[in-house]
């Protein structure tokens, strides 16, 4: 409170856990902090005191409050644990059965209440019997993502739940090239869209599209500190051969040659081969898959993993596209209704659903993305599947996802690392810039019903995941930070998080 050193509590209100309207006056005064009510026992809390300083003299001690109405609050007045001359705060509870919690709180090493913390406990037991806790009923996030997408941080036992439940960590280590490392006078060129290859000799050499000059590579002896190389593939050079070059991702084939997969905002997919770990590249005759096939006015990143018995599965999804929205019910490869968003056409079958005051306001925001998945014998022709994996039309996953990653693991799970261009559609809503890199697993590579972040920060995209010879995950992703170092490549671990 204005003139007053003495810390105050107070409580905002929600129906539905995201937006809270701030309650009027204040639950408790007098210099109490730290609120944590007790599991199963909605009027009862644990309160820390306010640091010592000022009017307040002694050490930070806990109490427990309690309110008949969950707005009218008091304390004892004795404390519930006192470790003087030491600090105590932070307090969290977890029930234990029979009446008794574990209090964890922090605990400083002495009279210091800035410094020196650690994580201790004690057993509160009580005379009142805590309810059940209420059982959230999953509900819609919004009109845009459905139910099932709702995401879950509780990890089932069951082992049939192994890879929809499995999770990731990501750890940034820092920036692996920028635009300028990449020979661009300008930080803001557009250089993006890495995919990375590990070579026979150890090395790793990155692939990615260097503003207008065409597909550049770097090299490095340990994925993260790379040196780069040049032009790989010539813009102007492919496009005399027919070729309109976008996003790319590279594959080893079966006989050690390089595949590069290239997509644009013109064509279908196409590719490149290499017999020399990627140093030089020639063109390869007609489109692997076509816009006709894929129901896609664009393609972007084939991205593929290895199923076994000479069987591979490719995940891709739309170009993005550029100028003023098409005719509003016009489909540019098929007269199915165009998505949400009328600056691309959408997935088979989706209806517009733009809210009114978007429309009204920006007349229409970025494009809808979706993911689809092809098979092939021979990695060079491939059958296009028609069911949508996630994105607008998908049957759990609704919001739209672009520039897919896929790692298959030894576990048994394949998890799809993508960009969520428009995270507000999944219910997320902790990140920085327009959009996160998220990711959801599956067993059959198929069925994606749970989602989760990993990277929120950076306005990051193209991710890409490259398995090293000790066995551990290094990720790529594009990022910008217009008053730093403007367009680059990041790079970071890729960790799974064990139940």
């Amino acid at each position: 409170l204005k003139q007053k050193k003495l810390e105050v509590l107070r409580s905002a209100t929600s129906s539905d856990g995201v937006y809270f309207n701030l309650d009027e006056g204040l639950r408790l005064s007098g210099g109490f902090v730290d609120s944590y009510v007790l599991n199963g026992l909605p009027n009862y809390m644990i309160v820390s005191t306010t640091p010592p300083g000022g009017p307040i003299k002694n050490p930070q001690r806990l109490f427990l409050a309690n309110s008949v109405n969950g707005m009218d609050w008091k304390t004892n007045d004795y404390p519930l644990l006192d470790r003087s001359p030491r600090n105590a705060l932070d307090p969290t509870s977890v029930y234990l059965g029979n009446n008794t919690w574990r209090i964890y709180y922090t605990l400083t090493d002495d009279s210091n209440p800035f410094e020196g913390f650690k994580i201790a406990s004690a057993i509160l037991t009580g005379p009142i019997t805590p309810e059940e806790e209420p059982i959230l009923v999953e509900e819609k996030i919004n009109e845009n993502q459905t139910s099932s997408e709702k995401i879950d941080v509780h990890l089932s036992d069951d082992e049939s739940d192994k890879c929809t439940n499995k999770q990731y960590v990501y750890e940034d280590i820092g920036l692996a090239l920028t635009a300028k490392q990449a020979g661009n006078m300008d930080s803001m060129a557009p250089m993006a869209n890495p995919s990375s290859l590990k070579l026979l000799d150890g090395n790793i050499r990155l692939f990615f599209t260097n503003a207008g000059a065409g597909i550049g590579s770097a090299i490095s002896s340990d994925g993260i500190s790379f040196t780069y190389e040049g032009i790989r593939i010539s813009a102007p050079e492919a496009m005399k051969q027919g070729v309109n070059l976008g996003p790319l991702r590279v594959f080893r084939l079966p006989d050690e040659r390089i595949r590069l997969f290239v997509g644009s905002s013109q064509t279908g997919v196409q590719s490149f081969v290499s017999n020399n770990e990627g140093m030089t590249f020639s063109v390869e005759k007609g489109e692997r898959i076509s816009q006709e096939a894929a129901k896609m006015p664009a393609i972007q990143k084939l991205s593929i993993i290895s199923i076994g018995n000479n069987n591979w599965q490719g995940y891709f999804g739309p170009a993005p596209q550029h100028g003023p929205p098409p005719p509003s019910g016009q489909n540019l490869i098929n007269n199915n209704t165009p998505g949400q968003n009328n600056q691309q056409p959408g997935p088979p079958g989706q209806k517009p659903n733009i809210p009114n005051d978007q429309q009204q306001s920006h007349g229409y925001g970025p494009p809808d993305h979706w993911i689809l998945r092809a098979t092939s014998t021979d990695l060079f022709n491939w059958t296009v599947e028609k069911d949508i994996l996630i994105g607008p039309g998908a049957q759990y996953l609704t919001a739209s996802a672009r520039e897919v990653a896929p790692l298959s693991t030894n576990d048994g799970c394949i998890t799809l690392f993508y960009q969520l261009n428009k995270p507000q559609d999944a219910g997320i809503r902790d990140f920085s810039g327009v959009a996160v890199i998220g990711y959801s697993s599956s067993e059959d590579g198929k069925t994606f019903t749970k989602q989760y972040v990993l990277i929120n920060e950076r306005d990051p995209a193209g991710p890409d995941v490259i398995q090293l010879q000790d066995e551990s995950y290094l990720m790529y992703h594009d990022s910008t930070e217009k008053n730093g170092y403007g367009h680059g490549i990041r790079v970071g671990r890729l960790y799974k998080v064990d139940n």
